[in-house]
């Protein structure tokens, strides 16, 4: 009985981290991209209307396109693990 649920408390324990990393992910995105925004976002813009010969891209796009860059970069991050011998 102590090993179901133990099993079913780890189950639990996964799947609420996954419930809490994506927001957290999205939120602490956003955040940074209020920061950039609030520091150098008519810079940024500007330098992406330059790059792309376009005029769409405006400083108060950029908090939501961070957030949703931290998002896929979480989902296509790799890790490298060593052990020592």
């Amino acid at each position: 009985m102590e090993k179901i649920l133990g099993t079913l408390g780890a189950a639990i324990a996964v799947a609420g981290a996954f419930v809490l990393i994506l927001p957290l992910s999205i939120l602490f995105g956003y955040i940074a991209g209020l920061i950039i925004k609030l520091f150098c976002g008519s810079l940024i813009a500007n330098g992406l209307n330059l790059l792309f010969n376009t005029q769409r891209f405006v400083p108060d796009n950029i908090p939501m396109v961070t957030a949703t860059l931290s998002v896929l970069g979480g989902y296509l991050k790799t890790s490298v693990t060593v052990k020592d011998k």
